[in-house]
C-alpha cells in the first residue's frame, strides 16, 4: 500500500488509486 502513482496495474486495482 505504499506505490501510488500507478507503477503496479494489479496494485492500483487493489486500491483504486487511478
Amino acid at each position: 500500500m505504499e506505490i501510488m502513482g500507478g507503477v503496479q496495474p494489479p496494485d492500483c486495482e487493489k486500491m483504486n488509486v487511478f
